[in-house]
């Protein structure tokens, strides 16, 4: 497998230093996942990988994210996520948790190189049976979603994109890392 790896790297003589720094650690990692996004805005893609599945609840992923800076992968935090990961045109990142009762929007941020969690910017409970939801406003206070607000909070639903999501392979390493066909946007 190895040598099949090996010459992956060889696919691309024009390969930039963060296609085969990324493309080790996928392949030394035991994890068995990845996203790329772009969270800093500055051309060179950061690297999420994660998984598999914490086995006691079959849900819960802890993504460790990387970034590519003076020549070398720099470890800068972790995104949390029961499902899948997001980003918007403001380059946050989404997670979703959810438990008894209630789910909610995580959302993380990047500022000068350090990934931080940004609390909760939406989400749902219960309440006497009915489902109630929320959502962060601009004053950083909850607003319940109301026939006034409705359209507020469906404008913050749609600006979510989808990341797409990769297993860990030599035909990911190669089409994705090196072929550049991760984007999201």
């Amino acid at each position: 497998m190895l040598s099949l790896f090996l010459l992956a790297g060889s696919f691309s003589n024009s390969a930039e230093e963060w296609q085969d720094a990324y493309a080790w650690l996928l392949w030394e990692s035991i994890c068995d996942e990845f996203y790329l996004c772009d969270i800093d805005a500055d051309g060179i893609p950061e690297l999420l990988v994660g998984g598999p599945e914490d086995p006691r609840t079959s849900s819960h992923k802890s993504y460790n994210v990387y970034m590519y800076i003076d020549h070398q992968i720099v470890f800068i935090g972790d995104v949390f996520t029961r499902t899948e990961l997001w980003t918007d045109n403001n380059n946050n990142i989404f997670g979703y948790d959810y438990g008894a009762g209630s789910g909610e929007v995580l959302r993380y941020n990047m500022n000068f190189g350090i990934l931080y969690f940004d609390g909760e910017v939406s989400g749902y409970f219960y309440d006497k049976g009915d489902i109630i939801y929320w959502f962060r406003g601009s004053d950083g206070n909850n607003i319940i979603v109301t026939d006034e607000t409705e359209a507020e909070y469906q404008r913050i639903q749609d600006s979510y994109i989808k990341l797409n999501r990769y297993n860990i392979s030599v035909t990911n390493i190669i089409k994705i890392i090196y072929g550049g066909n991760y984007a999201n946007k």
